[in-house]
């Protein structure tokens, strides 16, 4: 992690050899989430809680498939997060202090996001189109609004939701989904935005600036080597 200015960059985990995937703030700003393949001896990825104050990370879950993109509830007392322990993927959700998993979604489910009031659960899915959504005390889920945002490209806010549209080989654009009108507007153009992009998209608490990545460059060589034998 670094410092918001991108000073004083500051490492966090030390796997040597192992990948981490999507950290996570707790909401108290004291404990990260992450994935990571670091001891399972099947290669799955597993959901990990790291202690800024000190001491070993604890691996939170175990047992068949992957374990990935986690995130806190909005209290802090839940862990969701994305697993393939059923044969695809589905929203699960543990304690924060550790325990059981427990399914939440039963249709599919991907990348989960609790809503600001922590009443809903939004998840995509990969298999369809479209955000849904899930009460967090359980319920059916319901289909938010129709966009090809199952990349993670988006993020929920008090008010709807801001989507990038992936399927748009150039000239790409930011989308903004009101709760209020149920109405999609585009809100920027990405010009030149010839390939595809990662998941993930953050957004500024006063609205005025969004978080994306970008892949610029695909390429590759073909190099000769002089005396290999």
């Amino acid at each position: 992690m670094c410092e918001a200015n991108g000073t004083h960059p500051l490492q966090v985990t030390s796997l040597n050899g192992p990948l981490v995937f999507a950290p996570s703030w707790s909401p108290d700003g004291r404990h990260i989430l992450y994935s990571s393949r670091a001891k399972p001896a099947d290669g799955g990825l597993r959901i990990y809680a790291l202690d800024l104050g000190g001491g070993a990370a604890r691996r939170l879950t175990d047992g068949p498939g992957n374990d990935g993109e986690p995130i806190w509830s909005r209290d802090g007392r839940t862990i969701y997060f994305t697993s393939t322990r059923s044969g695809i993927n589905k929203i699960w959700k543990i304690p924060a202090e550790g325990g059981s998993p427990t399914q939440v979604t039963t249709k599919g489910g991907y990348i989960p996001h609790e809503s600001p009031d922590g009443k809903f659960l939004y998840y995509t899915v990969v298999e369809e189109r479209g955000i849904w959504k899930i009460p967090v005390a359980g319920g059916e889920p319901t289909k938010v609004v129709d966009v090809p945002a199952w990349s993670g490209a988006w993020a929920v806010v008090d008010d709807g939701i801001y989507f990038l549209d992936r399927e748009e080989k150039a000239n790409a654009g930011l989308y903004w989904f009101s709760f209020a009108t149920g109405k999609v507007t585009r809100q920027a153009t990405l010009a030149g935005m010839p390939r595809p992009w990662g998941g993930g998209l953050a957004v500024a608490a006063d609205r005025r600036w969004v978080l994306y990545t970008q892949r610029t460059y695909d390429g590759s060589d073909i190099l000769l080597v002089e005396n290999f034998r």
